[in-house]
């Protein structure tokens, strides 16, 4: 059994071959782009491309349905990747440009390549619940438990006024949201336990309901990485937080300067990634883990990690950073170090 919240130094391949199916949330990978950085950078053109294929394959078979996968990739080869990912049954949710910011060499016979690219994709999606012909299995429960209940949408949005002191509210499509064909939302935690199970019905526990709907979407908490619109646009918008592009700006320099690493990627933009594609508790795999940065931002983000890198030096590089990571946050939180817990992975779960 793997333990997780580890770095391992292993092959990519041999490290996978020992993950469960369909147990991992989110996959973050950083391979090598076979454009001769170092020597571990280095292959022939078909060679590269077989043994992408190989890997690709293992994170297919480890990621769970409507798990989400980033691969990084540079221009000369991310084109590729895209027509062997073109094969298998994952969805293209977006191609992402990185603007690294960074100054390159000077040329003269071609333009200045100073970005990167990530192919995001989603294992399995064929239609998502907020689709009306839909038909799902959590959908279809609250549907069910209502009926039997006998309650109307009126008796309802009496609960809800009264929980929330809207007296008065008439709005039936407060409530109709949780069981209508059209615009149908999960309910909170708390709706379901102070409204809707105090009909008597509804006695599925929240928790087990939430990870079967979980199971049947794919994760994409956008809303936690959008940035708050300028006060002084005076266009009127839906929402007030701004749209997030395709086109990343980070700046790699601070990394480049502090890490002794020759591909680090900003923190910053990996803590984007796993708020957006994963949950507090998951599990994010990287099996080309470098410097650990897709560790740290896990580890400061509250999900699981498990990872591997067949360079010893850079493993080394990444635990130190990881316990570096660790003292800092006890030492503000003047704390002491908790007692480490084993964990491991069964039955596509964290234990």
């Amino acid at each position: 059994m793997m333990e997780v919240n580890k770095i391992y130094c292993m092959d990519a391949i041999e490290f996978l071959k020992k993950i469960e199916n369909n147990s991992v949330d989110l996959i973050i990978v950083d391979p090598p782009y076979n454009i001769s950085i170092d020597t571990w950078d280095k292959f022939e053109s078909k060679e590269y491309l077989k043994w992408c294929n190989e890997w690709i394959d293992e994170i297919l078979r480890v990621t769970r349905v409507n798990g989400s996968i980033y691969i990084f990739g540079d221009f000369r080869f991310v084109g590729d990747i895209k027509v062997l990912m073109n094969e298998k049954k994952v969805f293209l949710n977006s191609w992402i440009v990185w603007d690294k910011g960074t100054k390159a060499q000077n040329s003269t016979r071609s333009f200045i390549n100073v970005t990167e690219h990530i192919l995001f994709y989603i294992k399995g999606v064929i239609k998502d619940l907020n689709i009306p012909t839909e038909i799902n299995s959590v959908r279809d429960y609250l549907r069910e438990e209502k009926n039997k209940s006998e309650y109307t949408n009126k008796q309802f949005n009496f609960m809800f006024s009264e929980l929330y002191n809207k007296v008065g509210c008439r709005d039936r499509s407060v409530i109709e949201h949780y069981f209508s064909e059209m615009q149908w939302v999960f309910p909170s935690k708390e709706i379901y336990e102070k409204i809707l199970q105090k009909t008597g019905y509804f006695k599925r526990d929240y928790f087990n309901l939430k990870k079967e709907y979980k199971s049947l979407i794919y994760t994409f908490n956008i809303d936690d990485i959008r940035t708050k619109r300028n006060p002084k646009d005076k266009r009127v918008f839906r929402n007030d937080r701004q749209l997030v592009p395709n086109v990343w700006y980070f700046n790699v320099k601070d990394e480049m300067a502090k890490i002794n690493h020759p591909t680090p990627k900003p923190l910053e933009m990996i803590k984007n990634i796993v708020k957006v594609s994963s949950d507090e508790g998951d599990l994010v795999l990287d099996c080309f883990i470098g410097s650990g940065t897709t560790a740290i931002a896990c580890k400061q983000l509250g999900r699981n990690f498990i990872g591997c890198d067949n360079n010893k030096e850079y493993v080394e590089i990444a635990n130190k950073r990881l316990i570096q990571n660790t003292l800092t946050k006890l030492n503000s939180e003047n704390i002491s170090p908790p007692k480490p817990k084993g964990m491991g992975i069964r039955n596509g779960r964290i234990i």
